[in-house]
This record gives C-alpha cells, sequence and structure tokens, in this order.
C-alpha cells in the first residue's frame, strides 16, 4: 500500500491555514478533524443529506457544509 502525505494549505477570509492530508485514492470519503473543519468554516447537518453526483444515478452523503459556498 503507497501512503502519501503532504501538507496542504486551505486559503480562507485572508487567512491561511496549514494541515497534514493524507491522499488515498483507494478511498471512497474524505475527513477532516473536528478543529481543522470549525477553522475553514465547515458547519455539520444535523443527519447526513444524499445529493446527487454527475454521475449518472450516484449519489453523496453529504454531512456538512462551508457556509461561505452558502451565501445568498
Amino acid at each position: 500500500m503507497v501512503k502519501v502525505e503532504r501538507r496542504i494549505r486551505v486559503h480562507r477570509d485572508g487567512r491561511v491555514l496549514e494541515a497534514l492530508a493524507l491522499f488515498d485514492t483507494g478511498s471512497r470519503r474524505s475527513y477532516l478533524s473536528k478543529g481543522f473543519a470549525e477553522k475553514i468554516g465547515y458547519e455539520p447537518y444535523g443527519e447526513p443529506k444524499e445529493v446527487p453526483l454527475a454521475v449518472r444515478d450516484e449519489l453523496w452523503q453529504a454531512c456538512g457544509r462551508r457556509d461561505s459556498l452558502h451565501r445568498g
């Protein structure tokens, strides 16, 4: 098994937040620590929501959102 770890930068509101990311091409999911998610403005949902993907008949279980992506 190949394991790829890299430091990443997330740009948010003029700030740059750094984190160590593990890239796994065989994974079906991505994960964030709760602390990092809060720093980038991630808001968890109470229950996962199904979101249709561009791939025909495929759904994704969304478990939260970034606040700046949903401003009207």
